[in-house]
């Protein structure tokens, strides 16, 4: 038997704390419900509920980009495949090491190996690379431990993993071709302005007559961005210093994300997308027994936009205050109406997990649909706006030429 330490919801107003022994945390949380409360937090005596979370080694502490997202969700079905398969973890490292081509990732596999041998958890080898493995991986994985259900949650992870790295290849895929001619555009132009307009230029300047008004605009154009391109290159990396200093400060960070999330479409867009992010990763937690406001910790790391950020927290802090999730939400703006009503009767029928996947589902057909409707209009805007400055480069290049001819005639 484990001594568990607890906090639970009596009523909307009360809260009780205490302790209790049980097999496990499924075991302790079932206790708890049984006696009619609701259970907000629940821990290993003497242990905090959350797994810690260390900084790697020296000489390890690298970004994120230096793992690809695709080598972590391989990593975890490996790992989900193998432990099913009845191998023990620190034989399941050993094999993944093995086969990691990555430098940096194969130091990590190796690592996490040596801390399991040593007596580790594998929640808390994985804790120590936050900048490979998000929180809400570390968090599943160590309540798969505390419950027995490893196995069960690692296949649990794996599909979440796999469906999170499906979805952003989803809108990758439909922003790709957009980009591609827009890029294509950016090229021709600058080969346009770089070597030929140039040599055309020496043709214009023999010409004793006076050019038609497109061609005067053409090259005026092409003189100031042939020599003076140092001071656009310039003004653009200033933007790009002046934007970084900005996001670095909190306050301001909050205040661009608000003034994003009130645009017509663009915010509508991006709010369903962080509403779907939220309610898959808190949904999949919920699931595999973390307790709620561990699991909110957890799911509001995955949000991209400060004000969801700020939001969360207020609401974590309510919930840890008695409140449940839907009451926490009510009345609060970034939540449509929809989603408040889906997490208000997950509460009332004690499947909020169920609620909240349901909800996850429904928001990522939404941006889905958003995302196919964009494209399919912002292609032909692409090509038609490409189309129009490459034909009035050369309608301004021939015309000039077109009435030599006919002088000629």
């Amino acid at each position: 038997m484990t001594r568990f330490v607890y906090k639970a919801r009596i009523s909307a107003y009360e809260q009780k704390e205490g302790s209790l022994d049980a097999e496990n945390l499924s075991d302790a949380v079932r206790k708890i419900n049984r006696w009619g409360y609701t259970p907000v937090d629940v821990a290993v005596a003497k242990e905090p509920a959350a797994v810690p979370v260390n900084k790697a080694r020296p000489g390890m502490d690298l970004s994120f980009w230096m793992v690809r997202r695709a080598q972590v969700v391989l990593f975890v079905r490996k790992l989900s495949d193998l432990t099913d398969a009845g191998i023990p973890i620190p034989r399941i490292l050993e094999l993944i090491e093995q086969q990691t081509r990555s430098d940096y990732f194969r130091n990590v596999v190796r690592d996490i190996k040596e801390t399991v041998k040593d007596g580790g958890s594998l929640s808390f080898a994985l804790s120590k690379y936050p900048e490979v493995f998000p929180s809400v991986y570390v968090h599943l994985i160590g309540a798969g431990e505390l419950t027995g259900n490893l196995s069960v949650v690692l296949e649990r992870l794996a599909e979440f993993a796999e469906h999170d790295q499906e979805t952003r290849a989803q809108i990758a895929a439909s922003l790709a071709y957009p980009l591609l001619i827009v890029a294509t555009g950016i090229l021709t132009v600058i080969v346009l302005f770089s070597w030929v307009i140039p040599k055309v230029t020496l043709i214009f300047s023999q010409m004793q007559q006076t050019l038609p008004l497109s061609t005067r605009v053409l090259l005026l154009l092409s003189r100031i961005l042939t020599r003076f391109w140092w001071v656009f290159g310039g003004i653009t990396l200033l933007g790009a210093l002046a934007a970084r200093q900005v996001l670095r400060d909190e306050e301001k960070k909050l205040w661009g994300h608000r003034q994003v999330l009130r645009c017509p479409v663009l915010g509508d867009f991006i709010r369903h997308a962080e509403i779907a992010r939220f309610a898959r990763t808190l949904s999949t937690l919920l699931a595999n027994g973390v307790v709620i406001l561990t699991a909110l910790e957890a799911a509001g790391n995955v949000f991209h936009n400060a004000v969801f950020k700020k939001t969360m927290e207020e609401v974590k802090d309510a919930v840890g205050k008695g409140a449940s999730l839907s009451e926490a939400l009510k009345g609060n703006s970034l939540f449509p109406e929809t989603a408040l009503q889906m997490i208000e009767v997950g509460t009332e029928s004690g499947e909020i997990h169920k609620s909240l996947e349901r909800l996850a589902d429904y928001y990522e057909r939404s941006c889905r649909r958003f995302m196919k409707t964009i494209t399919s209009l912002i292609e032909p805007v692409l090509i038609l706006a490409v189309g129009a400055i490459v034909a009035f480069i050369v309608f301004s290049i021939l015309m000039p030429l077109f009435q030599i001819n006919f002088m000629v005639r």
